[in-house]
């Protein structure tokens, strides 16, 4: 090994990561980040909701996940909403399944104008050790605490009641669109029932205790024990066909029924990030990264030679001109020009045309004139001259310009 080698080794031995290897680490760096960005932006969508509590997304025993595929697999369009319906909306059924957590005050802030199915909570539950998704059962929620905190928001006097152990059920159509029409029920345990003030009973048990109510002069609907259509309580065949029945008679018009997700914090909330990274922004947005992508690359390599920069003030005719020119745009006064450009061409013409010399304006402007209908050309030169002296913005300036520049070529027979 020679002297001269052994500094040129030791040099590339302080250099411990290659161009590609920084390369590839900024092109996972900058991946990563965008990969952190919309998975930001859209993390309401990605979570599968299988949480164990009582709404839509939720498989467990106390969830609603298997009426949403029963009522699918029946034929009805099912949606799940996770924001707020349109205000103007009447048509289908909105299901609010609210939680001991949630807040009663917002079941009253929907838009939406056709009928509102309320399921009033029932069980308390805490997670399985060992099984994700699935629950175990708890105690009874308070009847009081159910009224109080559910009921009282639509007015006073409503109670909860509850009968003990299991038994099925044959519900009896009061009033409504359940009048006269007998729904038989599954086993229910500790069936749930409700009775209040302005609560009009639509189905009620043999005891006349009512299951599905209605507000009256209101739109809200309360079906009061949610095993009617939970999917511990569809798992009997009688059970199951109670609830599509009870569902899809509510609903109105052909419009799919809403299961509501919100109240339980799946809401799809609107962000300045979601609106990008969605159509029909999503185009313009890829647009702009592609811009400056392009922008980075010229930034690394240069694309020929440098460019040499030249001196603040020019010298010569030109850069007099342009400055000329510049003040007279400041200025505002080009529309101005148009008459002495219409006397630059006159007197080119009449040079041309070998006008004698010994007329004045007027004169040669009669002249010009004869000469110009001799021509045939397009316009006279009264018009021509009269839309200088009026010209006053910039785009009469061009225009008459141009049709000045049109007629000396008529006149003088240029090519």
């Amino acid at each position: 090994m020679t002297a001269a080698a052994v500094p040129a080794e030791a040099g590339k031995a302080q250099n411990p990561f290659s161009p590609v290897v920084v390369g590839a680490l900024v092109l996972v760096g900058i991946f990563a980040f965008a990969a952190l960005v919309v998975l930001s932006a859209f993390a309401p969508e990605l979570q599968t909701g299988n949480d164990g509590g009582g709404h839509a997304l939720s498989r467990s025993a106390v969830g609603y996940g298997g009426i949403v595929q029963l009522l699918r697999d029946s034929g009805q369009p099912v949606l799940i909403s996770r924001g707020r319906i349109p205000a103007l909306h009447k048509e289908g059924l909105l299901v609010l399944t609210p939680g001991q957590a949630t807040d009663p005050a917002l079941m009253k802030t929907f838009g939406f104008r056709g009928p509102v199915l309320i399921v009033l909570p029932k069980w308390w539950v805490g997670p399985a050790p060992k099984a994700r998704g699935w629950v175990v059962q708890g105690p009874l929620i308070d009847a009081g605490d159910l009224a109080g905190k559910f009921l009282t928001p639509f007015g006073e006097g409503a109670a909860v009641s509850r009968e003990s152990g299991t038994r099925s059920a044959v519900l009896t159509g009061y009033q409504g669109p359940f009048k006269d029409r007998e729904i038989a029920l599954g086993p229910v345990q500790n069936l749930q029932t409700v009775q209040g003030e302005g609560w009009e009973p639509m189905l009620v048990d043999e005891d006349g205790r009512a299951v599905l109510l209605h507000k009256q002069d209101t739109q809200y609907w309360l079906l009061s024990d949610p095993d009617l259509i939970n999917t511990h309580g569809i798992k009997d065949l009688i059970a199951a066909q109670a609830a599509v029945e009870v569902l899809t008679t509510l609903k109105a018009g052909e419009a799919p029924i809403l299961f509501d997700v919100s109240l339980q914090g799946f809401k799809r909330e609107r962000s300045l990030l979601r609106l990008i990274l969605a159509p029909p922004y999503l185009g313009m947005t890829l647009i702009l990264t592609f811009a400056a992508f392009l922008m980075g690359l010229h930034a690394l390599a240069r694309f020929g030679p440098p460019r040499r920069g030249g001196r603040v003030l020019a010298f010569g005719k030109q850069a007099l001109a342009d400055n000329t020119a510049g003040l007279v745009r400041m200025a505002g006064r080009e529309p101005r020009m148009a008459g002495p450009y219409a006397a630059l061409i006159r007197a080119n013409v009449a040079r041309g045309l070998a006008a004698p010399r010994d007329m004045d304006d007027a004169q040669l402007d009669l002249f010009l004139d004869r000469m110009g209908r001799k021509a045939g050309t397009t316009q006279p030169w009264a018009d021509l001259i009269n839309r200088a002296d009026k010209a006053r913005n910039v785009s009469e300036l061009i225009a008459v310009a141009q049709d000045l520049y049109r007629w000396k070529r008529e006149m003088t027979r240029e090519p």
